[in-house]
């Protein structure tokens, strides 16, 4: 309502308001996916990868550039009808441009097209929706705002266009989490988090706490080494409680290149974080120990997690390799079958290679047989 004059300085105020309003829509889509109910407000919602913006606008662009490419060539009608069936997939790009961070295989009428059909009749109840939000604003103006001075009309259209904006992305993301097994994307649920929920923990509780007093002070006189004796002394008496003082004996003992006790303590601390579903550093810390020991073999349960996380940020053959460690090591583990599935799911939805996906899944068959699979289930 304030920069609603004619002006270039007001035109890019707009500008960059509906940037931020649509990287906190995609946020949100984002939140909605792992579940979170939490509003995603902070400075980092604005101020991080916001590159994420330009991506989806790009979606827009190729449309509009085949449209007039079409419309040039072949005709207005046939140009016309194109840009209505790519509309209707626009939701599915999308999708695809959350989970696989690719702008590419956004724009690939072979998997968007395919994502669509795997979600089905459903697929056009969302598009359904999402054409009843977008038209709201314009419902809105045309019969409440009316009766509003115009300064109010101004203010009412663009809080409307932002609010539907927001509830059209957070739709998109639900349906990711509904139908994440038909699209390939892992949900862990347990990222959910209540909004009303209260944290009654406190930190007098907390039995690491005498420990990191104990630390504090060898740290700021730079007394690394009797700061990692401390911190074993303790762990003789009792194990690490708290993610905290796991990640300070972490990156302490890599300070020190004390490569052996490094990875050893990895294990649990790559174990802890991904129990608290921390995906950055439960993912950096594996690539570390494993980097310094091949033979760096945490339980099953972590494996999965980092292996889903990697495949989330696009990489690929570093998640089925992770699988891979799950299903050697941990023949008789319950995630082995899952482990081959998601397996699967990368090479025929993200490497689009069916066949491979195909034989991937038969060892699964071969398993349940009690037959030994000789399939390596890898690139």
């Amino acid at each position: 309502m304030l920069f609603s004059g004619p002006g270039i300085f007001g035109a890019l105020l707009k500008g960059v308001m509906w940037l931020i309003v649509v990287k906190y829509s995609f946020e949100s889509l984002k939140a909605t996916v792992g579940g979170n109910l939490t509003p995603p407000i902070s400075g980092k919602t604005i101020s991080q990868d916001f590159y994420q913006v330009f991506k989806q606008f790009g979606i827009y662009v190729a449309i509009f550039i085949a449209f007039g490419w079409i419309g040039t060539k072949v005709g207005f009608a046939v140009g016309f009808a194109f840009l209505i069936v790519a509309l209707f997939f626009v939701p599915s790009m999308v999708i695809l441009l959350v989970t696989t961070r690719r702008l590419i295989h956004a724009l690939n009428p072979v998997i968007f097209v395919g994502l669509s059909l795997r979600i089905g009749w459903a697929y056009f109840l969302v598009n359904f929706f999402l054409i009843l939000l977008a038209s709201a604003p314009t419902y809105l103006t045309q019969y409440f705002t009316k009766f509003l001075t115009p300064d109010l009309q101004l203010m009412l259209s663009g809080f409307a266009k932002s609010f539907y904006t927001i509830v059209s992305y957070h739709l998109m993301g639900y349906v990711i989490l509904q139908y994440s097994e038909k699209i390939g994307y892992q949900v862990d649920y347990e990222d959910f988090q209540d909004p009303s929920a209260e944290d009654y923990e406190s930190e007098d509780a907390d039995p690491d706490a005498i420990v990191l007093s104990e630390v504090a002070p060898l740290l700021q006189d730079g007394k690394l080494d009797e700061a990692i004796s401390v911190i074993k002394k303790s762990i003789q008496q009792q194990p690490i409680w708290g993610v905290e003082l796991s990640e300070r004996y972490y990156n302490l003992l890599k300070m020190r290149k004390r490569k052996a006790e490094l990875v050893a303590h990895g294990v649990n601390h790559l174990d802890m974080l991904a129990e608290k579903n921390q995906k950055n550093k439960a993912v950096a810390v594996f690539s570390e120990c494993h980097k310094l020991d091949n033979d760096f073999l945490p339980p099953a349960d972590p494996l999965f997690k980092v292996a889903g996380w990697l495949n989330e940020t696009g990489k690929t053959k570093a998640a089925v390799a992770v699988y891979n460690l799950i299903v050697k090591p941990y023949p008789e583990n319950s995630l082995v079958p899952k482990a081959y599935s998601r397996i699967a799911q990368i090479f025929n939805d993200r490497v689009m290679n069916t066949e491979k996906a195909k034989k991937v899944l038969s060892v699964i068959k071969t398993k349940k047989l009690g037959v030994e699979p000789s399939l390596k289930a890898g690139y």
